[in-house]
């Protein structure tokens, strides 16, 4: 397994030291797998072996099935369990929301961003968060979180289709907000991506009365684009500066862990696990090290 690879932005390396290799492949297949709407692909890794990875994205396939209560059956286990956990409680917040309980969703989103290892875990939990507070009615504040996740989607290739799912749901608040000139221009990209095949939703929001015109909503939006489309995005409530600086650090953070190399990599988890005091002490030391002279 070729281990200088990623997996939604986090070095396979990294992974590795808390999955087995069968379970790495999985997670990789997995992912891919969800983002290109596969099915079978998920029913198939299932199927193959009965390791916690293969049970969880099981489980992913039979939520999206319908079969909510055996995919919630197989996701308890693993909401705790170190590289999957945050995969399984997004996976859990969609059961909960295909039940109605938009409180139990609402939790378990918010846990798997606060856990999840990579940006892209994190950045679907805060999507789906922002999408529960827009069922409640508050579409700025929705708006405001779905700009908080997208900021994390920075590591995926524009025309990756988590990240047009983000388009998607922003313009469904933009839409609600009275904004259908910016809500059409956001959609834009997704309606135009060959993925808009297996995602049936962006052009249910582009079919929307409020973002058609009288010469048909998909034409509108299927012009090229040339625009850079995160610079077309003009939110009508703007976020806490503080909390920007803390995306911004936990985004540049998370694209050093994909270039370190293993001790630092070493490092990095035993910092993860250590107390205030013991962080403080090696802080006191690197500043106390002398630095190399040359002669």
């Amino acid at each position: 397994m070729n281990i200088t690879a990623t997996i939604n932005g986090i070095s396979l390396r990294l992974i590795a030291r808390l999955l087995s290799e069968v379970e790495c492949r999985q997670l990789l297949a997995g992912e891919m797998a969800i983002a290109f709407r596969n099915d079978a692909a998920l029913k198939q890794i299932g199927e193959t072996s009965a390791t916690p990875a293969a049970q969880l994205y099981g489980a992913v396939y039979l939520n999206r099935v319908g079969e909510i209560d055996r995919a919630e059956h197989l996701l308890q286990p693993l909401t705790s369990r170190p590289g999957l956990g945050a995969r399984a409680l997004l996976t859990l917040g969609g059961v909960h929301l295909k039940r109605g309980h938009l409180g139990a969703a609402s939790i378990a989103y918010e846990q798997a961003a606060r856990i999840a290892l990579d940006p892209v875990t994190a950045a679907q939990s805060i999507r789906m968060h922002g999408i529960i507070i827009g069922l409640r009615g508050d579409h700025r504040r929705a708006l405001a979180d779905l700009e908080r996740g997208f900021l994390l989607t920075r590591i995926l290739h524009p025309s990756h289709p988590l990240r047009l799912d983000f388009f998607n749901s922003i313009a469904v608040e933009l839409t609600e907000l009275g904004c259908p000139d910016q809500a059409r221009r956001v959609l834009a990209p997704a309606i135009a991506s060959p993925f808009a095949k297996v995602y049936p939703e962006w052009r249910e929001t582009a079919s929307d009365e409020r973002l058609c015109r009288e010469s048909g909503a998909v034409r509108v939006l299927l012009p090229e684009v040339t625009e850079e489309t995160a610079s077309i995005i003009q939110f009508p409530q703007r976020w806490q500066p503080a909390e920007e600086r803390r995306l911004e650090r936990q985004f540049h953070a998370m694209a050093v862990v994909r270039r370190a190399d293993i001790p630092t990599l070493d490092t990095i988890l035993a910092l993860g696990n250590a107390d205030s005091q013991h962080v403080e002490a090696c802080r006191r030391l690197l500043s106390r090290t002398p630095k190399p002279t040359t002669a």
